[in-house]
This record gives structure tokens, C-alpha cells and sequence, in this order.
């Protein structure tokens, strides 16, 4: 079944998203090894392996949508980081990301593999020092 809204609704949901997306002003998206945590968890302890810093604006404009009613199509804008490349800092098995805000403060996560994951790379085996690439990063709400 799809869910239609009313336009006053999805103007609420594209606030909240909006919200969302302003938190990654600055921050960072961090790559571990280990089990995905819950964004509420005070203390990681997994392994870091590489470390994207998110744009002063991470995401430049809101979405836009084209079309009506059960045609429409939703075009969301990608992330901006100071560095799309990064060297990885440790060399194992990419598990899961984090976002951070500016202030170093969790607040969502997403699973990491090489296809139909949260954020796919070619290869989640890092080595140490080895280039780390990411072709693109959008924030949705989930359906």
C-alpha cells in the first residue's frame, strides 16, 4: 500500500527531514567495524576506520518533488564533505557509520556492506592508509 499526505503534512515531514539534515552541518559521518549501535549508546568502542567531515552546509537545498499525486517523484539533495576521499585509519571489516553533529554528539546510524546496505562501498575490508571513497550520501525518511 503507498500513503498519500496532504500537502500541510508532507510540509511537516520535509521540516523534520530538513531538521535532520541541518545536524550534519559540520559533522561527521564515522565508519566502524562491530555491530550497528543505537544512536542513544554514550560510549563506542569499536574500531574507527575512517572519518568523512561533512560540509559548514552538509546538505545544500530541500528536496524537491515533480509530478502528482501517485506519479510523484522526489529528488533529494546529496551530501557535501570537506573531503569525499579519506585514508582509512585502521585496517578491518566496516560495519556500520555514525553521524555526528559539529559537536561530536550521536545522533543516527546505518549499516555499512556492498550492497543493500545503509552506505555501500565496493569493499567494507579497509586497510590502513588506503583510500576511502564516498561517490554520494543522502539523508531520506524512511516510507
Amino acid at each position: 500500500m503507498t500513503g498519500y499526505f496532504s500537502t500541510g503534512a508532507s510540509g511537516g515531514c520535509q521540516t523534520q527531514l530538513d531538521a535532520l539534515r541541518a545536524l550534519c552541518n559540520g559533522g561527521t559521518l564515522k565508519i566502524y567495524t562491530g555491530t550497528q549501535h543505537d544512536p542513544d549508546v554514550t560510549s563506542i568502542t569499536d574500531t574507527l576506520l575512517a572519518t568523512f567531515t561533512f560540509s559548514a552546509t552538509a546538505f545544500s537545498g530541500s528536496d524537491t518533488v515533480s509530478g502528482s499525486f501517485n506519479t510523484k517523484t522526489v529528488t533529494t539533495p546529496a551530501a557535501s564533505f570537506a573531503a569525499s576521499t579519506v585514508s582509512a585509519a585502521a585496517t578491518n571489516t566496516a560495519a556500520w557509520f555514525g553521524l555526528f553533529t559539529s559537536g561530536a554528539t550521536l545522533f543516527g546510524t546505518g549499516t555499512v556492506g556492498t550492497s543493500g546496505a545503509d552506505l555501500n562501498f565496493n569493499s567494507v575490508a579497509f586497510s590502513s592508509g588506503a583510500n576511502i571513497t564516498i561517490s554520494g550520501f543522502t539523508l531520506t525518511l524512511p516510507e
